[in-house]
């Protein structure tokens, strides 16, 4: 799992999103969470978990380059933008979704699947019968 960082730690108030491999299940998400934000407590990260507060999931194929302490990781779909250009990538699906009706939570899983086509989600939602729930096909 990585953690992106848009603000030092030490300033607290931080956001992150995790990206995660698409073969990750909702388990081991769910106990990596637990980790990375100390709900677990324990050193670094009952400590660094209270300094930002995750605002995204991402599941991207990811990849690992390099050897020894020279290892880069990278996310596939991220490898070429910034932290801020991904983060308004990331905000403007969630807009989208909600202006077409999406509730916020929804929105916010759909936005963070970069796989899912938005306009496609959108329409879903537009032509749907009433009670018709598009996220639980993601």
């Amino acid at each position: 799992m990585n953690i992106r960082r848009v603000v030092t730690a030490h300033d607290g108030d931080g956001k992150a999103v995790f990206i995660v491999d698409p073969t990750t299940t909702e388990e081991q998400i769910n106990s990596l969470s637990q980790i990375y934000t100390g709900a677990l407590g324990g050193d670094p990260w009952g400590i660094l978990g209270s300094t930002f507060s995750v605002t995204g999931l991402v599941k991207a194929p990811i990849r690992f380059d390099g050897a020894g302490m020279k290892v880069e990781m990278t996310a596939e779909e991220f490898e070429l933008l910034s932290a801020d250009e991904a983060e308004a990538i990331l905000a403007e699906r969630y807009t989208r979704l909600t202006e077409a009706g999406y509730p916020p939570t929804s929105a916010l899983i759909a936005a963070t699947h970069i796989e899912v086509d938005i306009e496609v989600a959108a329409q879903l939602v537009h032509d749907a019968q009433p009670g018709f729930s598009a996220c639980t096909i993601f």
